[in-house]
């Protein structure tokens, strides 16, 4: 088995919306370490006023707690629910209302909360305490006094009062819950200003352990001076430490540092060059210690968002804990925790960016951010996103399409991905299962705001066959080419609407530039000393070892890149060799590796935010190792860079240094669709099957006498194709031939096979087919159905040696072979009966095909593809007008990969077909001079080796080559839509509106390549095959658009007979123009008729999936034919290229 893949940085898009929470996101956790996550949104969730909402989990059975107001009325009330098991949140939630009943106060008074606090105190391995505070108004209507209750959730009276003896004023105090040491109970820290204008911190558990009639005994804390924030958590033991952040730095009360009177131990200074005051005017602070770990995360004044860990019972040593880093900058709030599994940190924060999610590696420290999305409210919702998409190919040893194979997906670090749509987490021990599709495909989709990407691995459940996938691998190999400054000022970079501009601003100096490109180019070197498969690494580098090599740039004025040097350890401090380059190394160098301060992807992160603080930054290699050391205000910041997305991390600080943003790397080293050469392709295809569409409908009064000249055309010529002589490549050789041609396996080529798969049962479809059909249909169905039971067992015996002679092995003949193997079995199939069957699809084609060919313009709605369409094109979408833009897109970007411009320039030449109101017409154009006015190149953003040179030149190609090269590439891609449509219908009672759509429409365009039998001599073969193209879309449109397909004999038994008889006969064409060109024949020539053999064997094999006629094989019969079509479209696409190649 052969796995391939093909990975574009690109924008993607999700039917979703973008969460915007309204409060402070909170985020626990599964066994599993997987995020389950509150927070009000802003669509008023429930229709009812959620005012405000808490939750907690025991750390020792993970079980949690909710609890949440909710005001009606003017009134706020109380619900919990409780206990629940962190694998049993699908079982959904039943809540409880606390009602208020405080003793003396009745349960009719107004309540008003203005504070909810909820803990879960693990007291022993299988009990709790829930540890529920709330804070109310003593009088909502006059002042802001607030009165303190717990409440006992299944004891009454359920709200008891605690009776502190001190003011608390709503917005003057803050509390976190806890329980200390030597109280029996849990309770509640309270910060802020109490009785008079002195802030002050206190604990008081519920209440009087010993005498609960009697005021709660109350710890008052020392506080350290320009304080503002607290937070507690949770240890092993079931007591809580408590932090408070100050002007001074964060100060931490241990658990066995909480009598009365206590004072706090500073345990991270606030001060440093940098990050003076870091802790100043936090407004924000959460706590967590699970495992070995105890982490602090705060958000400051200034919006900033950091944290600080250190080794769990360490808390109190000053040396344990971790320098702070902001993290992510304007955030509003957030929610973390700690990943019981993995042991790293989760994070939720609603920034400026909207809610994201921060996930941190544990083996590179490496921050991967999402975006949260909710499911779209209406199918023109959708979010656009920056993604590494990769299109993933699975192939049998004959090269056969592996239909429906399980695959394992394992990832090389921790990220989350799309998977055909459905998303998944990733990580390096337990893989992900998946299956490939109807065209033996996967697509996975990784969300990215960076350059780096982390790898995963793709391989069959045996083991056998594997494949590494390095998403940013091919961006990286476009950047290798960028060697110069003068490279990277002539890119120009393009929008999705064709506009153009320099990837590099017009003020950067030259010098700036020269110097991003040499700092770029010796990164691009270290990438490549590091495992490939973006593991950290572990053993040192063998070249030069125990030297130091650096270079550094310089950007305190003029950006300046100084060579490397190799200096022996020993000489880090002074006496070392002096030089213009050497004087910036002391600043990295002293003191050896002291500059190593946080980890490498906590450094990262904050210079992805501040990068324009950076004065200088170095790679340094010591000791087989390479340190990334930046110097910010002075102060000198370092880190191990020991993987691949670092690297591609510290590339893209390169260039916001010289004011290249992420979106423009992404115009440039990834693809964008250009949608206005995307339009004119579909515009040119659309028309060409809309005006054969009409001539369909008004032909069929001449083909009667066709129908019985080409039967007995086909009964002749079958005997002579046991001699016939031609290619002798297998079907499966040929089919993997397409994996050379430019951009064809290009995620973006498939972009809307993937779309259209993922959104077609969501689609609505503004088309109304007709339930019922007239006596006349009626009288035909019965006498089609006689002759099915009449020949049955002729069918029989024939369909069945065809499955297992030829169809079961088709990848591992060629289409010779085929055809001899098919000549002494299929003339039992063409009878007088059969001709009989045929005229009936045009005597049914004759009542009800005009009427199905109208739906195929109606409006549809499909999530993605829909809103773009309109954006970009400026008209509804059709499921004509899908089709045709499924296979316009790949049309284009090969075309434009193989000959440097759209197949269709903006000219009156292309205008002429687009509006040509007949297919008489059409094919007048088409056989004119072919003279093409070329268009000017429009560059997609790629760098110039990107551009491969022409195959052919654009203005040698003649329009019916450009036509039938388009044709025959969209039929490719439109191929695998049917495919996949058909599997889907295949075996079900009953098929959905859309299926019937979206198969009948592909199959339209896919047979359409036949019009290249207009284009040349005509001959009876040619006339043979422009008679079986109306017929055959005639009945694709007969059974999936009029009354017929509600009728289950219909459906599951004469219209596959027909399709089987149709396609039998139409291999007589197929050979007989193959025969016609056999002398010399062209590329073209030859892929064609392969393709076709293949069709017409998969078309054959239609009748099998009949599952009363044969009920043993139909479920073996739809793979068959599914991977037949695929193989054929895989050849189709050879054919598009020969026109483009050779013609």
């Amino acid at each position: 088995m052969l796995i391939k893949a093909t990975t574009e940085l690109m924008k993607n898009q999700k039917h979703a919306a973008l969460f915007s929470p309204q409060s402070r996101p909170v985020a626990i956790q599964d066994t599993d370490g997987r995020a389950i996550f509150f927070s009000i949104s802003e669509d008023g969730i429930l229709y009812l006023t959620l005012k405000a909402f808490g939750v907690s989990q025991n750390s020792k059975t993970l079980t949690f707690d909710i609890a949440l107001v909710l005001t009606a009325e003017g009134s706020d009330y109380l619900y919990t629910s409780l206990d629940h098991a962190a694998d049993a949140w699908d079982l959904g939630v039943e809540w409880r209302l606390q009602a208020f009943d405080a003793d003396g106060l009745g349960s009719t008074r107004k309540v008003q909360i203005s504070n909810l606090y909820i803990m879960d105190i693990p007291l022993k391995q299988e009990d709790s305490s829930h540890n529920i505070f709330v804070d109310v108004l003593q009088d909502p209507d006059n002042g802001q006094q607030l009165d303190r209750y717990y409440i006992r959730p299944s004891t009454a009276p359920h709200w008891k009062l605690q009776v502190l003896g001190i003011n608390l004023l709503a917005g003057s105090v803050t509390s976190c819950l806890g329980k200390v040491e030597r109280e029996r109970v849990p309770g509640i820290y309270t910060y802020g200003r109490f009785n008079n204008d002195k802030a002050e911190l206190m604990f008081a558990p519920r209440y009087d352990a010993f005498d609960p009639t009697n005021k709660p005994p109350i710890h008052l804390f020392q506080l350290p001076q320009n304080s503002s924030a607290i937070a507690s958590s949770i240890g092993p033991e079931g007591l809580t430490t408590l932090f408070v952040a100050a002007a001074s730095g964060l100060s931490v009360y241990t658990t066995n540092n909480q009598k009365n009177n206590a004072a706090p131990k500073l345990v991270v200074p606030s001060s440093t060059d940098v990050l003076d005051n870091i802790f100043a005017g936090v407004t924000q602070m959460a706590a967590s210690i699970v495992g070995d770990q105890t982490v602090v995360w705060c958000v400051n004044a200034q919006k900033s968002l950091f944290y600080v860990s250190c080794l769990q019972g360490s808390e109190g040593d000053r040396t344990a804990w971790s320098v702070p880093v902001p993290q992510l900058a304007k955030v509003d709030n957030f929610g973390f925790y700690i990943n019981r599994t993995l042991s790293n940190n989760v994070l939720f924060a609603n920034s400026s960016q909207g809610l994201v999610r921060l996930t941190q590696d544990p083996s590179t420290s490496l921050w991967k951010e999402y975006r949260i999305l909710l499911p779209a409210p209406d199918i023109g919702t959708l979010r656009e996103m920056e993604t590494f998409t990769s299109h993933i190919e699975v192939f049998n040893d004959d090269g056969a399409p592996a239909i429906g194979i399980t695959l394992s997906v394992r990832a090389n670090g921790l990220t989350s991905v799309y998977i055909d749509g459905t998303q998944y987490s990733l990580d390096p021990q337990v893989p992900v299962k998946a299956v490939t599709g109807s065209d033996g495909t996967l697509t996975v989709v990784q969300q990215t705001t960076i350059l780096a990407a982390v790898c995963f691995e793709v391989k069959t459940l045996d083991g056998a066959s594997s494949l590494l996938v390095d998403p940013s691998g091919k961006a990286m190999q476009r950047l290798s080419a960028a060697g110069s400054g003068q490279d990277l000022r002539a890119v120009r970079i393009t929008d999705e609407r064709g506009n153009t501009k320099p990837l590099i601003p017009s003020d950067v100096p030259q010098q700036n530039s020269d110097a991003a490109a040499s700092a770029v180019q010796r990164l691009l070197a270290i990438r490549k000393e590091l495992p490939p498969d973006g593991t950290t690494q572990e053993n040192p580098i063998s070249s030069d070892p125990g030297t130091l090599k650096s270079f550094v740039v310089d950007y305190s004025a003029e950006i300046h890149v100084y060579s490397e040097l190799e200096v022996p350890p020993e000489k880090f401090g002074p006496g070392r060799q002096r030089s213009k380059e050497a004087a910036y190394l002391p600043r990295f160098t002293e003191g050896g590796l002291d500059y190593i301060k946080t980890k490498l992807g906590n450094l990262l992160q904050w210079v992805g935010d501040a990068w324009q603080s950076v004065t200088s930054f170095a790679v340094n290699m010591v000791n087989g190792y390479w340190y990334m050391v930046v110097e910010i205000a002075g102060e000198v910041w370092g880190a191990v860079l020991n993987c691949v997305a670092a690297v591609s991390d510290v590339v893209e600080f390169v260039f916001n240094k010289i004011k290249v943003v992420f979106e423009d790397i992404i115009s440039w080293l990834g693809a964008v669709l250009g949608w206005n050469d995307i339009v004119r392709t579909h515009k040119v295809i659309k028309n060409i099957i809309k005006q054969h569409a009409a001539m369909l409908a008004s032909s069929f009064d001449l083909m009667e006498k066709s129908i019985s000249s080409a039967f007995e055309e086909a009964e002749n010529q079958i005997s002579a194709w046991a001699g016939l002589t031609g290619p002798q490549t297998t079907v499966g050789e040929a089919s993997l031939r397409g994996d050379g041609i430019p951009d064809s396996n290009n995620p973006q080529s498939h972009w809307a096979v993937y779309h259209t798969k993922n959104g077609i049962e969501g689609v609505n479809i503004d088309a109304t087919v007709p339930s019922e059909v007239g006596d006349e249909v009626k009288l035909i169905v019965d006498g089609l159905e006689k002759i099915l039971e009449e020949e049955k067992d002729n069918l029989k015996e024939a369909l069945l040696r065809v499955k297992n002679e030829v169809a079961s092995q088709f990848t591992s003949l060629s289409a010779i072979q085929t055809l001899k193997r098919l000549a002494g079995i299929v003339g039992i199939l063409i009878a007088e009966a059969a001709e009989t069957a045929i005229i009936g699809i045009l005597d049914i084609a004759k009542l009800l095909v005009q009427a199905a060919v109208s739906l195929l313009e109606k409006p549809i709605d499909i999530p993605i593809i829909s809103p773009l369409y309109k954006r970009f094109a400026g008209e509804d979408l059709s499921i004509l007008d899908l089709m045709c833009l499924i296979g316009a897109i790949p049309a284009t970007i090969i075309y434009k990969a193989m000959t440097g411009n759209a197949p269709f320039a903006d000219d009156t030449e292309t205008n002429a077909l687009i509006d040509s109101t007949s297919f008489t017409d059409i094919i007048s154009i088409l056989q004119g001079t072919g003279d093409s006015k070329p268009v000017p190149a429009t560059s997609n953003g790629q760098p110039e080796n990107k551009q491969l040179n022409p195959i052919r030149a654009f203005a040698s190609i003649p329009l019916d080559g450009k036509v039938l090269a388009t044709l025959n590439i969209a039929s490719s891609f439109d191929t695998l839509i049917y495919a996949f449509a058909n599997l889907e219908k295949f075996g079900t009672q009953e098929t959905s509106k859309n299926l019937n759509m979206v198969a009948v429409t592909s199959y339209y365009v896919h047979i359409i390549l036949h019009i290249s039998s207009y284009l040349g001599t005509s001959t009876i073969w040619t006339k043979f095959d422009q008679t079986w193209t109306v017929l055959a879309a005639s009945n694709a449109l007969i059974s999936n658009l009029t009354g017929l397909s509600e009728n289950p004999v219909w459906i599951e038994n004469i219209s596959p007979f027909l399709e089987s008889l149709l396609h039998v006969v139409w291999i007589a064409p197929t050979v007989g123009i193959f025969v016609d060109v056999a002398a010399s024949p062209k590329n073209s020539d030859i892929e064609a008729f392969v393709s076709r053999v293949v069709s017409d064997l998969a078309g054959t094999c239609t009748f099998l999936t009949s599952v009363e006629y044969f009920p043993e094989v139909a479920p073996f019969a739809a793979p068959i034919i599914c991977g037949a079509n695929v193989a054929s479209g895989a050849v189709d696409l050879l054919t598009g290229v020969a026109y483009i190649g050779s013609n």
